[in-house]
């Protein structure tokens, strides 16, 4: 979390992507991080998704932890757009 003015705090992850994007985000969305640790909020790192999208990737990864997860490996959507 950080403060992003006053008394108000925001998750970084959603704060960066939103600065990124020049918009706000929607409440169904969600900023993935793709090598799993949320502390690493480097544009690379974030993907953006729906909130079904993203229950749907880690419902596979959870599936999948014995398996060869057959998945392509995602790479950030963020640079398109800035």
């Amino acid at each position: 979390m950080i403060k992003v003015s006053g008394h108000s705090w925001q998750k970084e992850d959603r704060y960066i992507v939103e600065k990124i994007l020049k918009r706000k985000l929607k409440n169904n969305e969600v900023v993935h991080h793709i090598d799993g640790n949320k502390m690493n909020n480097k544009k690379q790192n974030l993907y953006l998704m729906t909130s079904t999208e993203h229950k749907a990737w880690h419902t596979l990864d959870n599936l999948n932890k014995d398996l060869a997860d057959n998945r392509p490996k995602l790479k950030s959507n963020l640079y398109a757009t800035s």
